[in-house]
């Protein structure tokens, strides 16, 4: 964790030194695929819905339960700590919550 701050906006290096807002894509390193802050500066929305615990081998990518009303969350933000600012971190929110420091990634596919 010591090169975070080479790759994402936290609590440490953003929102304690009073820069509280989200920061443009692209100011810090990618990472080894070429993405950048997948870690911190927002929180993104996943499409899966959230559940408190999952079944089944989670190194499958587990979609979660088909209808909750939650849906998870991931990668912490700018008021984060160290630690949270990771793809691992889960946390939920209802679909109709909305904040700064929660946004989403649009991705698009190369296969034809």
């Amino acid at each position: 964790m010591s090169q975070l701050g080479d790759y994402a906006w936290y609590h440490e290096n953003a929102w304690n030194v009073g820069e509280k807002y989200p920061h443009l894509v692209g100011q810090k390193k990618p990472n080894p695929w070429g993405l950048y802050d997948m870690h911190g500066n927002v929180n993104e929305w996943c499409q899966d819905c959230y559940a408190a615990s999952r079944s089944g081998d989670v190194f499958l990518d587990p979609t979660g339960p088909v209808s909750t009303g939650w849906r998870l969350i991931r990668g912490g933000n700018i008021e984060s700590q160290r630690e949270d600012g990771r793809s691992a971190s889960r946390v939920s929110g209802q679909t109709a919550f909305r904040n700064d420091g929660l946004g989403f990634r649009v991705l698009r596919s190369s296969a034809k």
